[in-house]
């Protein structure tokens, strides 16, 4: 029989947590925009400069956003802007599953460091595979019947975190994570529900209570 899981000990968990390590997660959250804010400067500094190099008719035409676009994709301009945007997209992704990690080692070990958002780039091209997978999975269940499109959304949620925390390979999340969240449904849906509404009533700390109530739900649900 399953155990029962409180959204209520879950919440209240995720907000002491954060509380708790409340300087380490500001740490962590200046740094990952710090290097989000310095990535999108370099790519200004790459679109102006794309566009500096042009005539004047040229450059009049980059003020607007889409001739802009359609500019930097031209040519052998858009080697370089698609080889930033992939960069950028490792980049953001790492930091985002160093995240992750870094709450699983606050839940199992009570303490953690900004290093940990470092830590993870290796696991970006088996998380964006498996990302691709769930999406496929998800939008056909979505297109073919509404419903069990919406259980797969609840029921695959958890892959990342077993990839994560057990080193397990792409297809082992998946199935973990489905057999892991069985029964769980409406907890999972409930849990869902309360993540949207954590960012109207916390604001900035949002993020690291979020988190933290996922990595404890997850933690129930892997036992």
């Amino acid at each position: 029989m399953n155990k029962k899981i409180s959204i209520y000990d879950l919440l209240i968990f995720g907000i002491k947590s954060t509380l708790s390590n409340i300087r380490l997660f500001i740490l962590s959250m200046i740094t990952f925009f710090s290097i989000i804010l310095v990535s999108l400067g370099i790519g200004g500094l790459l679109i102006n400069k794309t566009c500096n190099s042009n005539t004047l008719t040229q450059m009049a035409s980059c003020q607007k956003v889409f001739q802009r676009i359609s500019l930097l994709f031209s040519g052998s301009n858009k080697f370089v802007l698609i080889f930033f945007l992939l960069l950028f997209l490792v980049v953001t992704s790492g930091l985002a599953i160093g995240f992750f990690k870094m709450s699983l080692e606050l839940y199992e070990k009570g303490k953690s460091n900004v290093s940990v958002l470092f830590s993870c780039f290796h696991l970006v091209p088996k998380v964006f595979v498996a990302s691709l997978i769930v999406l496929i999975v998800i939008l056909l269940g979505l297109i073919l019947f509404i419903i069990p499109g919406i259980i797969l959304i609840l029921r695959l949620r958890y892959f990342m975190w077993f990839l994560i925390d057990k080193n397990t390979g792409i297809i082992e999340s998946l199935r973990k994570s489905y057999y892991a969240t069985r029964g769980f449904t409406w907890e999972i849906l409930g849990l869902s529900i309360v993540s949207i509404v954590i960012p109207k009533l916390l604001s900035i700390f949002a993020f690291p209570v979020t988190m933290m109530t996922e990595v404890a739900m997850y933690k129930k649900l892997s036992e």
